[in-house]
């Protein structure tokens, strides 16, 4: 999957990004959780990073198979553009996560949804030429905000024209749920 997310789309273009030149955007992971933070109010010009289960995070990445899989910085890292992207990618050999991160209030949410979704779709229309072998494909919505909401009716509409639009199954949460 990195070498085919190369090919088409391409490597870390921020200079002020902090990417290991060796490993570059691609972190490979085993661990049973990982945490995700993004911190896009202080410094818009790094990218997403995994931090420590004691640092402040807004999704964490289950993976109690504690099988193989790769975090991606892919918001200012990979693309560096003035485009609309996600911040991140998540991804094993069974399923392959976008993942956009929101730092809002509840009452906020409705707004930061709909950029969201659009942040999304960007993303998913310049992965067009990718070839994802037989993963399922998803695409998560994580707001910092730790107040779960009611989910409504024409939210689960949206995701269901989301999937027959993009055949990528739209979710909104806290964690990603790899399994195998």
């Amino acid at each position: 999957m990195k070498g085919e997310i190369i090919k088409h789309i391409g490597n870390c273009t921020n200079r002020k990004c902090a990417c290991d030149p060796l490993k570059l955007p691609f972190v490979d992971c085993i661990d049973r959780e990982a945490f995700i933070y993004d911190d896009d109010k202080k410094d818009k010009s790094q990218p997403c990073q995994l931090v420590g289960k004691n640092d402040k995070y807004q999704i964490v990445i289950l993976n109690k198979s504690k099988k193989p899989f790769t975090f991606v910085k892919f918001d200012a890292c990979i693309i560096n553009d003035s485009g609309k992207r996600c911040d991140a990618l998540v991804y094993n050999d069974h399923q392959f996560y976008y993942v956009e991160i929101k730092d809002t209030t509840a009452g906020g949410r409705s707004k930061a949804r709909k950029r969201a979704v659009l942040q999304l779709q960007s993303s998913l229309e310049r992965f067009e030429k990718i070839d994802f072998g037989n993963r399922e494909l998803f695409a998560i919505v994580g707001f910092s905000s730790p107040k779960s909401r009611i989910v409504n009716t024409s939210s689960d509409s949206n995701k269901a024209r989301f999937k027959e639009k993009y055949g990528v199954k739209l979710m909104e949460g806290h964690a990603i749920p790899l399994e195998y």
